[in-house]
Parts: structure tokens; sequence; C-alpha cells
């Protein structure tokens, strides 16, 4: 891996919005165990009102600092933190909740090096509790296909046969296999400073989800890989900047398949997705009743709610 005084190797991203604890502890981290080459880190702060700004002041003074008066999204902050890149070879994005482990980011830049197809690479996400992070890591661009896959299990029981818009990290993680896969989640996604210069940088109309799903769609377009890494992992408090329950996730889901494929198939993938989980939440109120663990209690509440968003015809 190339050494240099003037050249920057990697430049982190991090976009902020309330989460100033979980901010702390993934800064500490980088700090903690990201070294052998020089890289920098830009927080972009959209807007926080718990102290986030003053903190990162005190705690990291070595941080650059991007403060917006209002809550821009994940895409325009991103693009904001990418125009200032002058000279750089790695770009990563990187969740306020994600916590480092290890020496993951050196593994993401030595796979970009070593393999020049590869064009955009991410790790394995686990939960704080050790388990691995269901859905919204890596998968295949939304089809009826990968939607019928996905939504009716095919993707998670047989995943070696069927692929679905999310993938089912288990099988991958214990085999350690490296996996090409459509996209990357912008929990933690790794490219190159010259891809986004040559692709164009996020799409700014998507204020959130899915804007990584559509980048890496004009990515693979320019004949680059994306390759899913499970034997590099981070830990990722999911939904860390947000408060309760959101089916934000499912209407822009529903909303990149109707930009993308049309009325048509939109209504037929928006039924696929309902009745997928209006199967997951009727199995987790089963397992509630018959268990009286309160994790599944809220797991089929998170299923009710995300349906109800699948019905909904309003985006927004």
């Amino acid at each position: 891996m190339r050494n240099s005084e003037k050249l920057v190797e990697l430049s982190i991203i991090i976009v902020n919005w309330n989460t100033k604890t979980l901010l702390y502890e993934c800064l500490k981290s980088i700090y903690e165990k990201v070294s052998g080459f020089i890289y920098e880190v830009t927080v972009v702060d959209n807007a926080s009102t718990d102290g986030s700004i003053k903190m990162v002041r005190q705690n990291f003074p070595q941080v650059k600092l991007i403060e917006n008066k209002e809550n821009l999204g994940f895409a325009k902050a991103n693009n904001q933190a990418i125009k200032l890149i002058k000279n750089c070879t790695y770009v990563l994005l990187l969740n306020s909740d994600v916590v480092i482990k290890n020496e993951i980011i050196q593994k993401l830049m030595e796979f970009l090096e070593k393999n020049p197809n590869a064009g955009v690479v991410g790790p394995a996400l686990r939960m704080p509790d050790g388990k691995l992070q269901k859905g919204g890591v890596a998968g295949y661009f939304p089809s009826l296909l990968t939607g019928f896959n996905y939504f009716f299990f095919l993707s998670i029981l047989f995943s070696n046969v069927f692929k679905g818009i999310y993938i089912n990290q288990s099988p991958y993680v214990k085999k350690k296999k490296v996996t090409e896969v459509d996209w990357i989640a912008g929990t933690c996604l790794m490219t190159r400073l010259e891809i986004i210069k040559k692709v164009g940088k996020l799409d700014e109309s998507i204020f959130m989800y899915t804007e990584e799903i559509e980048w890496c769609k004009r990515v693979k377009n320019k004949g680059w890989k994306n390759f899913y890494l499970p034997h590099a992992e981070v830990t990722h408090h999911l939904w860390g900047s947000q408060k309760g329950i959101s089916g934000k996730g499912i209407k822009a889901l529903l909303q990149y398949v109707l930009y993308n494929h049309g009325i048509a198939i939109s209504v037929i993938f928006r039924l696929i997705t309902f009745l997928g989980l209006w199967i997951r939440f009727i199995i987790y109120s089963l397992y509630f009743i018959f268990s009286g663990n309160q994790k599944y209690r809220n797991k089929s509440r998170q299923m009710y709610i995300f349906a109800l968003n699948a019905l909904k015809r309003k985006f927004n």
C-alpha cells in the first residue's frame, strides 16, 4: 500500500444528525484502529441540536467539520464533503452509528488495491449484540425477481441459488466468501475517488435510503464490480439516528422501483412487498404469543408498520 507524506490515502466522510454519543464512539474507534497511512476525517453535521458539533470540536479537533443550518439529507451532505476532497485515493462513506473493529478499513483498501475491477466494497455488519444485521447490508438491484426472492424467503433460505434485494449474511460470513453483489449499503461503503469523478456524486434528489443503490448501479454501468467482504466486519447500531420505527426505507424502495421500472411493475412489486411483510408480521406475532418474548412483539410491530407503509401511495 502506498505511503506518501503528500497524498492522503483515504478520506472518511461521516454524516451526522443528532447522534452525539454514537458519533463519539465512531470517531474514537477510527483513531484507535486506523493507522499505517495518511487519512482525513470529515463530519458533515445536518443541523444537530444535541451538542454533536461541540463534542467534535472538543474531543476531535483534527476532524474537518461542516456545519449545515438544516438537515440536507444523506446524499447532499456526503456530496458537500466529496467536493472538498483535493488529493486522495480512496473514499469511505461511514454512518455515525458504526464502530470500527480491528483493521477492517485497511482490508477494504487492500481489496480495492489488489482488484482494479472492483468499484465499491463493503464489510459485514454486526449488531451490538453480536448478531449479523438482517437486510440493508448489500444485495441485488430491486426488481420483481429479487423482490419476490427476498420477501418470500427464497434468497434467505437458499442464498446460493436465489438472489434477493438484500443478502443473507450468515452463509457468506461462515465461509468468509467474498461475493460480487449489485450494491453496498452506505453504512460503510468504500470506493475510489477516480470512480466518483467518472460516475458522478450521489443523487441529491434522494433524501435518504436507496441513494447508494442508485449510485452503485451507475458504477456497474461503467464496467466496475461491487463486492461484499464478509471477512471484514464493523459494529452497526442500526437506526441510531432514528427515533422509533420508521417506514421511510420501504417507501424509498418502492419509489426506486417506480422510477426505474414504471407504474405496472411497481404495483406488482408493492403487492409482493406488502404480502412478504405481512407474512413476517404473522410469524413474529405467533412467536410472541407462544413464547412471550418481548423482542418478537417489537418485531411484529415493526413488520406491521412496514407493511402499512407499503400500501401508501404517497412517498412523503
